[in-house]
């Protein structure tokens, strides 16, 4: 996710901690110049992240059984279930979101994680 580059425009955003130890307006203003790009940089690193693209199989890969519920309350056991395959039903419904470009209401008062 975080390349060398994003890495070391964040490390330089840290000098801000070098600023509170001694503030002077040259310590301020190097933190000035590395806060915005380090910003950006994350940002496109996110945004990047977001566009690999994975299969619901690989998603389901990762979930680890026997481990608490997220929010849905649904177990990674009953997605990986042999009697019912919810990978179908799950790319189908967010096939849909994708095209209807609109996320379900109750996805706004929720805490929704990308895996």
């Amino acid at each position: 996710l975080w390349t060398n580059e994003v890495k070391e425009k964040v490390r330089k955003k840290r000098l801000y901690h070098a600023f509170l130890d001694d503030k002077t307006a040259d310590k301020w203003r190097l933190y000035q110049e590395a806060k915005k790009p380090a910003k950006k940089a994350v940002a496109v690193a996110r945004a990047t992240h977001y566009d690999d693209k994975i299969t619901v199989e690989e998603a389901l890969k990762k979930m680890k059984p026997g481990k608490a519920t997220g929010p849905d309350d649904l177990a990674a056991d009953l997605w990986k279930s042999k009697s019912w395959y919810p990978a179908k039903w799950l790319a189908t419904f967010f096939n849909q979101v994708i095209a209807e470009k609109k996320v379900p209401d109750i996805w706004q008062r929720s805490t929704t994680i990308p895996i």
